[in-house]
């Protein structure tokens, strides 16, 4: 399993505790127990080397090119091998400054996300939006799920035009289910 940009590797403490030899690629230099850090990008991860599993998450809005980041990162899967990526979905509110001082050069919604993976060679399986904990803030997030692209069916093919109407124009009960949502990851990082 490798992490691409994950800082210190922490989101792979999960794995490393059940047995998964964990990877990062960060300019971190101090990763956490159980995790090798390989180097700063991934030009440093040796030749030839394979990976089952990818985690690109809240990484893709901060480089320069990220199509090129995600062919780099579909030439590392294992056949059969699967990337998660998440970004944050800021594009209609602007980017918190004061929680992520990080310069985003890029925004994406759901769908743009969706066409970066497939123009990258990847079969999106799973595609979705949630509102997660990042730090001591709560923000609205895209997550998928790809795989090597096989010819087998994708994910529902995404309207851009529906999805930037719903985002700039939600329905009264998309706006009631996102307030619940952001209610229930307040109260959920309250008690962590």
């Amino acid at each position: 399993m490798l992490d691409v940009g994950g800082g210190d590797g922490k989101l792979m403490r999960a794995f490393t505790d059940a047995g998964w030899t964990s990877f990062a690629v960060d300019y971190n230099t101090e990763p956490v127990l159980g995790v090798t850090r390989l180097g700063n990008t991934l030009a440093d991860v040796p030749a030839g080397a394979q990976f089952d599993v990818l985690v690109c998450a809240h990484v893709l809005e901060h480089v320069v090119d990220p199509l090129a980041l995600a062919r780099r990162m579909a030439a590392l899967l294992e056949p059969g091998g699967r990337l998660y990526a998440e970004i944050p979905l800021e594009i209609w509110r602007g980017t918190p400054v004061e929680a992520d001082p990080l310069t985003h050069l890029s925004y994406f919604t759901s769908a743009s996300l969706i066409r970066l993976l497939q123009a990258a060679g990847l079969s999106v399986r799973v595609a979705r939006e949630r509102w997660a904990t990042y730090g001591e803030n709560v923000l609205e997030v895209a997550h998928a799920v790809a795989f090597a692209a096989d010819g087998t069916r994708g994910v529902r093919a995404v309207n851009p035009v529906q999805a930037v109407t719903r985002r700039l124009n939600p329905s009264m009960p998309l706006r009631a289910r996102r307030r619940l949502l952001v209610w229930q990851a307040l109260r959920s990082a309250a008690r962590a």
